[in-house]
């Protein structure tokens, strides 16, 4: 019985997987980082590799610093919540002003309807500014690092 040989390109399949885990396990942290969640467990396919890169780094969350494609996926996954969210780095609580908030005219429903309004504008503020916390998290982050380097 003959020896299979792998082809080049089923050696290059293999390392694309390689990659694949990797960068959704990257994924994962950084979706984890942004959302103030925390990451899932480590993957099955390279755990032990992985255990000692991240032992290696210090830490889940400085070894995903570490990662080429950290930067720019972080970036994304910012612009995609913020806009999402509609954060905006400064934000002020308002209320909406008696003429923009339209009521129906009958006694119950109309007071049901204003408070929906008020509680809708409310949700909406939250997420502005908890936009904005996610923001600042993370710039005070960037300078804790940059103070322990120092």
């Amino acid at each position: 019985m003959a020896k299979k040989v792998n082809s080049p390109n089923e050696s290059s399949r293999r390392v694309q997987r390689n990659d694949d885990w990797r960068l959704q396990f990257l994924h994962s942290v950084i979706d984890a980082e942004v959302t103030q969640t925390v990451p899932r467990s480590l993957p099955k396919k390279g755990k032990m590799l992985l255990e000692t890169e991240i032992a290696a780094k210090g830490g889940i969350f400085p070894w995903a610093r570490a990662q080429p494609q950290y930067a720019d996926l972080r970036k994304k996954k910012l612009d995609k919540r913020t806009g999402r969210h509609g954060g905006l780095p400064e934000t002020k609580i308002t209320r909406p002003s008696a003429s923009a908030v339209k009521r129906p005219s009958t006694g119950i429903d109309a007071e049901i309807a204003g408070h929906l309004l008020v509680i809708d504008a409310a949700i909406s503020e939250a997420r502005k500014l908890l936009a904005d916390v996610g923001i600042r998290q993370q710039r005070i982050e960037e300078l804790l690092a940059c103070r322990g380097t120092d």
